[in-house]
Parts: structure tokens; C-alpha cells; sequence
């Protein structure tokens, strides 16, 4: 069954390949509205070309990627996963957001006969083996910037846009965040793990990443004499709201200012007590440092751009994962010193130059942060007391 549905969509795309499109002809942007999955609560883009008289209703969309690929996993981590141009009826495009329970906004685009025929021709050429993949990157190249630079291509000079319009779009973090209120873990962890890349702005159309942004840009997009390039607005699928839940939505700042006045409240203890729980450092320095080489291996080992030049690895020092553990042995080592005093001045950095650095540090993570420069002070003292008592001994 599932090869015989797989031939028809085949036919069906040579059939549209070998007609030019009538006047009757008709291009939309579909804009696909946000999903439960963190793979779709971003959204999503497709281009949707019909024509009554060829009985041609066809959804292009460049966001495809197949979980048979061998090493899919791997390679998706990685960025190196393709993502391809396909093509299916757009019945079947419907009512598969529906079932995920996703709104459809549907934007018919004023083009001449021409230019709609240039669309379909350029959408031929994509579709060629040899271009119909693409290393998809998560910012600059996408479902949404694809479809951007095939409609620019296709309309040429004929159609502007203000770049004034252009400048004023916040980030590519701060863009991410309306889309991440109700999912504040994944946003705590998706804001640790982007580096300096994702606090640039766009600086060109096609550098636009979300569906929701083309759809508002598009609407501004105009010939030299004024005609809109959007003519008509519909709705397909309507939007589903989301209600408040609450403190849930700060859950991890929450927790990590719990954390933070845990380790004050141990670091009293200890004091009046004269006694030192290891324990304590030893996870929180293990965990932090395995979160280091997270974010390092993001960095070096991977093609995600936006994951580069991570400024949290100056707290979240992967060299913390052995310190951590060599807290367990009693005995004091000659390293521990330097590595605490450089390890505290790192992690004073941010803290000190939060408003001056090229990346934002995460609101969530700043009473951890805090924690450590107070941890680490303590072990500084600590240590520069047994150093001294060694070379008195000696």
C-alpha cells in the first residue's frame, strides 16, 4: 500500500513538473502553527501551489528529514543530518495537522503568471537529486530561510522590503523565548547550550529563521508602487491558546536559588561546625563539569553554529568533573590551589561583565554561578590553609 501511495505522489509531481501553471494559478505561504514536540514548538513553513484548472493542490516544504537515515541520532546531534525539499497533496499536508492539533494560516501571494511559473520552475530545479538536500542549520538555513532566498530568487528586484524592518527583529535567542514559556527546562537547557552566535540579530531577509516572523515580514513586502505582496490572509486551521501555569514557568530559577542558599547555609555550618562535607562540592562541581564537556562538545566536535563560542564555559570548566572527584581523596594536592584561584576568577567574569559579555547568561543560571564563586572561595581558603600548614610541617 504504502509503495503504490509513494508512486502516485511521484506521478503526481511529474505531471505538475511537465504543465506551466494557468492564470488560474494560485501561490500561498502556510504557516504552521506550534506543536507539543520540541522538534515543533518553533513552527513550521510551507509553500503551497494550486491551480483549479490543471487540478493541481500540491504543499512544497523544506523541512523533511527521514528517521531511517543510518547513524540518525548521531547525526542529528552532530548537524549533520540532511534535510531535503519534498512534496505531497496538500490534503494529506491538512490532515496531518490536525491530528497533531496545529493551526494553518494560509497567505496567497499577488504574483503575476510569470513569476508564479518562475516559483514552480525553481521549485523543479530543487527538487533535482542533487539539490533536493541540504545540512540543515538552525538559524541560517531552514525551512523558512530556504523558502525565503526560492521566493527572492523567483520575484528578483520586483518586490522590496524595508531593512529597517530587518533591524529591528530582536535576537536569535531572545526570538526563541515567547515559544519556550511553558517548557521552562527545555528553555533553561537550550539557553545554556547556545553560544555567541545566538545573540546576533538578522541582518538580511533570508537570514530570518521562525515561520511566524516570515509571516509578519511578508505582509510588509511591497513593489515600488506600493502593491502588498500578501493579498489575501486566511485562516485554514485555527490557532489553539495555551493557558498560564504559573511558578512552573520559573522552575528553574527556582531551584537553582534553593541550591544557592543550600550551599550558603552549609558554608555556615561548616564554619560553626569546623567541619567539611565534601559530599556537597563533589556532585556540584562533577555535575558542572559534565555540563562543560556538553557544551565543549557542541563547540568543537559538532556543525551546529549557533552552539560555537559558548561564554558558559567559563563557569561550567569541564576540568571541574576531575576536580570534583579528586575532592573525595583527603590528601592535598599542589594543583588544587591555581586551579581554584583561576577557576574563581572565570567564574567571576560573567558575573562581574554580565551586561558587557556578547552572549546572555541565563537568568536560571546566575545563583549557580554564584554558587561556585562562593564554593570556590571557600576551598580557597580552606587549601591555603593546609598549604600553609604543609610548609610549616616541612
Amino acid at each position: 500500500m504504502s509503495r503504490i501511495l509513494i508512486l502516485l505522489l511521484l506521478l503526481s509531481v511529474q505531471s505538475l513538473w511537465a504543465q506551466d501553471l494557468s492564470p488560474d494559478s494560485k501561490i500561498s505561504v502556510i504557516t504552521c502553527g506550534v506543536g507539543e514536540e520540541l522538534y515543533s514548538v518553533f513552527g513550521h513553513t510551507s509553500l503551497r501551489i494550486q491551480d483549479s484548472t490543471l487540478k493541481i493542490d500540491q504543499v512544497f516544504d523544506y523541512g523533511t528529514f527521514d528517521f531511517s537515515t543510518p547513524n540518525f541520532y548521531l547525526k542529528f546531534i552532530r548537524g549533520k543530518l540532511n534535510y531535503a525539499l519534498s512534496t505531497r497533496p496538500f490534503k494529506h499536508f491538512r490532515r496531518a495537522y490536525e491530528l497533531e492539533d496545529r493551526s494553518l494560516l494560509a497567505q496567497e501571494l499577488d504574483l503575476s503568471l510569470e513569476e508564479r511559473q518562475r516559483i514552480l520552475d525553481n521549485l523543479k530545479e530543487n527538487f533535482l537529486e542533487e539539490n533536493r538536500f541540504y545540512k540543515y542549520d538552525f538559524f541560517l538555513d531552514n525551512c523558512v530561510s530556504r523558502q525565503i532566498t526560492l521566493l527572492k530568487k523567483s520575484w528578483g528586484a520586483a518586490w522590496e522590503l524595508d531593512p529597517n524592518l530587518i533591524a529591528q527583529l530582536p535576537t536569535y535567542r531572545e526570538s526563541l523565548q515567547p515559544y519556550l514559556y511553558d517548557k521552562p527546562w527545555a528553555r533553561f537547557g537550550i539557553n545554556l547550550i547556545l553560544g555567541v552566535p545566538a545573540d546576533r540579530k538578522p541582518k538580511r531577509f533570508e537570514e530570518v529563521f521562525l515561520p511566524d516572523q516570515m509571516k509578519l515580514l511578508l505582509e510588509e513586502v511591497q513593489r515600488s508602487d506600493g502593491q502588498k505582496l500578501v493579498m489575501d490572509e486566511r485562516i485554514i486551521r485555527p490557532e489553539l491558546l495555551s493557558n498560564s501555569i504559573g511558578l512552573y514557568q520559573i522552575l528553574p530559577l527556582l531551584i537553582c536559588t534553593l541550591l544557592l542558599i543550600f550551599g550558603l547555609l552549609l558554608g555556615f555550618i561548616e564554619y560553626r561546625m569546623k567541619k567539611y562535607f565534601r559530599l556537597f562540592d563533589v556532585l556540584l562541581f562533577s555535575v558542572v563539569g559534565l555540563a562543560g564537556w556538553l557544551f565543549l562538545t557542541m563547540w568543537l566536535l559538532t556543525d551546529h553554529r549557533a552552539t560555537h563560542a559558548n561564554l558558559n564555559l567559563l563557569w561550567s570548566i569541564p576540568l571541574h568533573l576531575f576536580f570534583g572527584l579528586g575532592l573525595l581523596r583527603k590528601k592535598t594536592r599542589p594543583y588544587r590551589l591555581p586551579y581554584i584561584k583561576v577557576s574563581l576568577l572565570c567564574s567571576l567574569i560573567p558575573l562581574v561583565f554580565y551586561v558587557f559579555l556578547p552572549q546572555q547568561l541565563p537568568l536560571a543560571a546566575i545563583p549557580l554561578v554564584l554558587l561556585l564563586a562562593f564554593r570556590l572561595s571557600l576551598l580557597h581558603k580552606k587549601f591555603r590553609v593546609a598549604s600553609k600548614s604543609l610548609q610549616v610541617s616541612a
